[in-house]
């Protein structure tokens, strides 16, 4: 794979890195390599006529990337890249708290 935008790996690693000094992250393995968290943050790049909906994590000049279980405290995160196409699916309500939703195919 190929990285377009340099600028946008530093800005997604800058809001990862954030998300993280800001959350009680589990170590990867507790006990047993064997075991992985369930807590660890999941990246996963899309490709040509992938669809999912989720909140906005970052965007930035070509690049979206979304969290596809925003009421969770895990992030699944799913990077798209230009062109795709977005639109508003609604909200959820999360905690008490609404949460606008979007989605987006990979074209």
């Amino acid at each position: 794979m190929k990285i377009k935008s340099v600028g946008f790996l530093i800005a997604f690693t800058l809001t990862l890195g954030a998300w993280f000094s800001q959350h009680d992250v589990k170590s990867a393995y507790t006990g047993s390599r064997s075991h992985a968290s369930h807590d660890q943050p999941r990246l996963m790049f899309s490709v040509k006529g992938d669809s999912a909906s989720g909140k906005i994590f970052n965007e930035s000049g070509t690049n979206l990337v979304i969290n596809v279980t925003p009421c969770n405290s895990t992030l699944n995160l799913i990077s798209f890249h230009k062109p795709y196409q977005r639109e508003d699916a609604g909200e959820v309500t999360c905690a008490d708290k609404t949460i606008k939703l979007v989605q987006v195919t990979q074209q």
